[in-house]
């Protein structure tokens, strides 16, 4: 769904007072911007996502063509952009049908050129774990897909340019090699982000299973529930896949080792692997640089974007193994137009 409009046009002026307590009254808070009156709708976290707006103005000209005037003397629309939910939608049709109920008038959508309210374009509502944990595979890929072909460099490993500093003892590396040595860190933080977070919105987002993961925390303290939320979440380390698989085990009840990590196959050089054993490698590559200083001498161009496919083909095949087995609709691009 693109970008969607209703106004409301009615040919008596409305008071810009009893406007606004109709758009207090409906759940929508003004935004001072100091221009011109626009008021804002955010529904509960992972119901809503984009939120729905509201505008009015006076003595507006609609003429469609040189010889007609349509002038009304209130207009009031709501704008809902896309990637809005149901939730978003059902305001924007609940305050046009609240001012319509009072002033009447007659309900105009630009974007199809036709008159009156359709019903809600989203076709089932999307519960709170589909929109949040739906919302995080979007940041995910939103993330990876600034490591693209360009933002990678050509390394020449044929050369010899590996050599010892003598007055430094050290390697000197060429700005290229250390360029896609980053780039690996950032991929595996991006992997990490993605696996924190993912968990993290689950859990949130159901009950049985964030009592089950604050009971199983020990602590002889007073704390709140957010507080043994977060200190048992430390407990986990998420670049760790032992670690990680543990947590999504027992927690979400996601074999991730045995779903993506040691099932899904791919291609590297001329052999057959699996993701768990190059992730596995992608790791190490990251633990030699930021503890022992250590850069990966053969991150050419081709080698750091076959590791950067690696990470978009565990997000994918995890989101499709996790859907599969939880019977969930995590593609929200596809489900809302995010």
């Amino acid at each position: 769904m693109s970008v969607q409009v209703y106004d409301l046009l009615l040919d008596k002026h409305i008071e810009k007072e009893d406007i606004h307590k109709i758009a207090i009254e409906c759940g929508f808070k003004k935004i001072e911007d100091g221009r011109e009156d626009i008021y804002l709708w955010e529904g509960l976290e992972y119901e809503s996502t984009k939120g729905c707006y509201f505008t009015f103005d006076y003595n507006v000209n609609l003429s469609d063509c040189i010889n007609k005037t349509d002038i009304y003397k209130t207009l009031c629309r709501t704008l809902t952009n896309q990637g809005s939910s149901y939730a978003d939608q059902s305001k924007q049709f609940e305050i046009i049908k609240a001012m319509q109920d009072l002033y009447g008038g007659k309900v105009y959508d630009p974007n199809n050129n036709s008159w009156g309210l359709r019903e809600n374009e989203i076709p089932s509502q999307l519960s709170k774990t589909e929109i949040a944990c739906g919302i995080e595979y979007v940041h995910f890929s939103v993330d990876l897909s600034r490591i693209d072909n360009e933002s990678i460099k050509e390394v020449d490993l044929s050369k010899k340019w590996l050599w010892i500093d003598t007055s430094l003892n050290r390697y000197e590396y060429p700005e290229s090699l250390k360029h896609n040595n980053r780039l690996v860190i950032d991929l595996i933080t991006i992997f990490e982000t993605f696996l924190k977070g993912f968990f993290t919105k689950y859990l949130e987002t159901n009950e049985n299973a964030y009592t089950n993961f604050i009971t199983d925390f020990k602590t002889d303290k007073e704390l709140s529930n957010e507080q043994i939320f977060e200190r048992h979440l430390r407990k986990h380390n998420f670049q760790n896949l032992d670690s990680a698989n543990k947590a999504y085990r027992k927690y979400l009840n996601f074999n991730l080792k045995q779903e993506v990590l040691n099932n899904i196959k791919v291609v590297y050089g001329k052999e057959v692997t699996t993701i768990g054993f190059l992730l596995n490698e992608l790791l190490n590559i990251r633990h030699n640089k930021i503890h022992e200083g250590i850069y990966s001498s053969d991150l050419n161009k081709e080698k750091t974007m076959h590791y950067r496919d690696l990470i978009e083909r565990f997000g994918d095949s995890f989101i499709e193994k996790f859907m599969e087995t939880h019977n969930l609709r995590l593609l929200i691009e596809r489900e809302l137009g995010y």
